[in-house]
């Protein structure tokens, strides 16, 4: 372009000399790279790791019974993400089945989620979904979907003015007992192919309830609603998980057992930064495996020297968002779609779930703790740049839960 067209361009465009701008020739889709071909050197591929299907998304029996039995979850993409494509299915075409009801963040462009869902209107169910049209990448995909549903009757709706929809859940209604699917990642195939994510399936009626009361609070964000088992967002969450990190602090205070294990995407709230070092200095031991970004800096004396942090750079895009906190020897787990920013906090609908099954208890825990101890794909964030390798014993913390997964 020359010179005297791009200053024009610039000053209508109102951008700044620091403003990125690239060649027009330069090829800027680098997602596309993901699907490069290996040009017949197979030794630049990662080795294959096949999605397992779980033994209970196989059985005969139906799932949506085996979930009122007892809380099933996945974990993708080690897990196939067509176990949640068989929960839905089955709410399609099961006649006790009323009423289906979604949160859609992101959808792939061949979506399996929509089908099932216009199946499920095509067979007379009531089926809302409320979809995000402003996710960042998939608008064209999103907007495609929502005009298709509309057109087989699905009661679509299109978020909150002011709020962006971020949480991942799905409320089914039934006859035989009404189930709640909550997650840490979207209900998109791609991503679950791609992205490491947990999904929690549950016929709890208090966590049941209050998934219905969300949807209630979506229809009507500005009328008091008050939660006790979930964390929701602008509603009380980060209000809630700052009295939990106060418990540990007390606790820690006391003498008793004290600390916090989480894997989290990013920490830059102001509020949440100062309350984990306070809990830093009064003991509180804390170990973050975290992604992206990080506003607080660990290992300062007298200040974060108990906080440890750990990124992860691997095959997989690490996305699940996981607290544990020690409180007092009776830990409390929660899994859920919000990171610790403002805008996660304050400006979006976000829902995290409070864990009460034992098995995804233990899951929870081991993840945290194999991040923890990654040496290959782990590297201290320390705050200064350095992404030095976390020292210890060659562990590789995803082919490890792979492995794990498929015995």
């Amino acid at each position: 372009m020359p010179k005297d067209l791009q200053k024009k361009l610039r000053e209508r465009l109102n951008t700044k000399e620091l403003d990125a701008s690239l060649a027009g020739g330069r090829y800027q889709n680098h997602k596309d790279l993901m699907s490069f071909p290996d040009c017949g050197h197979k030794e630049l591929k990662y080795e294959k790791w096949t999605p397992i299907m779980k033994p209970e998304f196989l059985s005969n029996e139906s799932i949506l019974d085996q979930i009122r039995q007892k809380d099933r979850y996945i974990h993708v993409p080690y897990h196939s993400f067509n176990g949640y494509i068989r929960v839905l299915r089955e709410a399609a075409v099961k006649p006790e089945v009323k009423a289906i009801k979604t949160t859609l963040y992101r959808l792939a462009k061949d979506s399996k989620v929509v089908k099932a869902l216009i199946t499920a209107a095509r067979n007379g169910k009531k089926v809302t979904a409320v979809v995000e049209l402003l996710a960042r990448f998939d608008e064209e995909s999103n907007i495609k979907w929502s005009k298709r549903m509309q057109e087989e009757g699905v009661n679509v709706i299109f978020g909150v003015e002011g709020l962006k929809i971020h949480s991942k859940l799905l409320y089914i209604e039934s006859k035989k007992g009404n189930i709640a699917c909550i997650g840490t990642g979207n209900f998109h195939e791609g991503n679950a192919k791609i992205y490491t994510d947990y999904l929690m399936m549950t016929a709890r009626p208090k966590i049941v309830n209050e998934v219905a009361k969300v949807f209630d609070f979506i229809d009507r964000p500005f009328s008091p609603f008050r939660f006790n088992e979930l964390l929701v967002s602008p509603n009380s969450m980060k209000s809630r998980i700052l009295r939990m990190l106060d418990t540990e602090i007390k606790n820690a205070n006391e003498g008793k057992e004290a600390w916090v294990k989480m894997k989290i995407n990013h920490i830059t709230d102001t509020d949440m930064v100062a309350k984990l070092y306070q809990a830093s200095k009064a003991g509180v031991k804390i170990d973050i495996v975290i992604r992206g970004n990080c506003s607080l800096v660990p290992g300062i004396a007298n200040l974060s020297e108990n906080i440890h942090c750990v990124g992860i750079i691997d095959r997989y895009l690490e996305h699940s968002r996981i607290l544990i906190f020690a409180n007092g020897g009776k830990p409390r787990y929660f899994i859920g779609s919000a990171d610790w920013m403002p805008r996660n906090l304050l400006n979006r609908i976000e829902v995290l779930t409070p864990v009460y099954d034992e098995e995804l208890q233990a899951d929870l825990l081991r993840t945290v703790a194999y991040g923890m101890r990654d040496t290959t794909n782990g590297r201290v964030v320390d705050g200064k740049g350095t992404n030095a390798f976390v020292e210890g014993p060659n562990f590789r913390s995803q082919e490890e839960l792979y492995n794990e997964y498929k015995k």
